[in-house]
């Protein structure tokens, strides 16, 4: 197949998992990862299906499925707190509590106090990132550097330039 989609991942996946292909279906699960495509609900849920039919030896892949999962949902819950300032220091705990933060979590509470005004806390969230991410293979992308400037900072820059230009 010359281009895959997220259908036609799901359906080969399922369609392995449904017919007791296990080790196909999760070969194409890591295949699909490693693609780039990011799997919905209804492949990981067939991929876990499959962990638990195939048994002790697929339990590292459903533990690794459960972490992504995990992952994302802490994503979620960061932005959806972060939205509301009376809850931001929620939006922080959930932060702090995920143990393998990626790209996503940091964008997500960076922007939190970039928008709220608060620079200083989002350098050094940002200067923690690179730390903490030195050894991973993600890095800072024009969104992370993009989420540290609220809106106010970039009127003002760019009313500055219109003054310097004219």
């Amino acid at each position: 197949m010359p281009e895959r989609n997220s259908y036609s991942w799901a359906a080969l996946i399922s369609g392995y998992i449904q017919n007791g292909m296990f080790t196909d279906g999760c070969g194409m699960f890591r295949e699909m990862v490693c693609s780039g495509s990011f799997p919905d609900h209804y492949v990981m849920g067939s991929v876990l299906r499959a962990c638990q039919e195939f048994g002790p030896s697929a339990l590292k892949l459903g533990l690794q499925i459960h972490g992504l999962i995990y992952v994302l949902a802490c994503n979620v819950l960061i932005s959806m707190y972060g939205g509301y300032s009376t809850y931001s220091d929620c939006a922080r705990h959930v932060f702090e509590d995920i143990e393998n933060k990626n790209l996503i979590s940091w964008n997500s509470i960076l922007s939190i106090y970039s928008q709220r005004g608060d620079r200083v806390s989002a350098f050094k969230l940002l200067s923690s990132m690179q730390r903490e991410g030195s050894g991973y293979s993600f890095a800072p992308d024009e969104y992370t550097f993009g989420s540290t400037e609220n809106p106010k900072t970039r009127h003002q820059k760019q009313r500055l330039s219109h003054q310097t230009t004219a």
